[in-house]
């Protein structure tokens, strides 16, 4: 597969990712509206930087609203195929390419949620990112509030743990 640059110096896949039922790709002008649609969730309101409006979503789909700065990320729309309709985000908000680590990020749509389709994203995002990257280890770390909703990390038998120490 090759790789496409990406401004903060992460290799983005060049093609496509997917299955049968999921495609993970770049943003596109099209994605506006229903990024703009999703983000007016509350849950996804409250614990990302979500876009308000139509030139927040613009630019936030062109990898640059919520970005920190001098961080290694990426984020690529969730694409449900049969339908073809956007249904989320996923990436990578920060990463350490020469430690070999990085934590992934997402969200879905609240018509997409309960059908197991994070779990197929999350997947596909690290078979391609230990593989491409070459990571050692990637990290999901949910809000204590939403880690109830993070079933996906569960459900991918990642050694998750639960942290009972301080959060803040």
């Amino acid at each position: 597969m090759g790789n496409v640059r990406h401004p903060l110096s992460i290799d983005l896949p060049g093609e496509e990712i997917s299955d049968e039922v999921l495609l993970l790709r770049p943003f596109t002008e099209a994605d506006v509206p229903a990024i703009l649609a999703a983000c007016k969730d509350r849950l996804i309101k409250r614990y990302n930087s979500a876009p308000s409006d139509e030139r927040e979503a613009r630019a936030w789909a062109e990898g640059e609203f919520g970005s920190r700065p001098h961080a290694r990320t990426f984020r690529l729309a969730i694409v449900d195929i049969a339908s073809k309709e956007f249904i989320g985000s996923l990436g990578v908000p920060d990463g350490d390419p020469k430690a070999r680590r990085a934590e992934i990020g997402y969200w879905l749509a609240p018509s997409a949620r309960g059908r197991g389709l994070a779990t197929r994203a999350v997947r596909l995002l690290c078979a391609w990112a230990f593989s491409e990257l070459a990571l050692a280890r990637i990290e999901a770390i949910p809000e204590v509030e939403t880690a109830r909703h993070t079933a996906c990390s569960i459900g991918l038998g990642s050694g998750v743990r639960e942290y009972s120490g301080p959060t803040t």
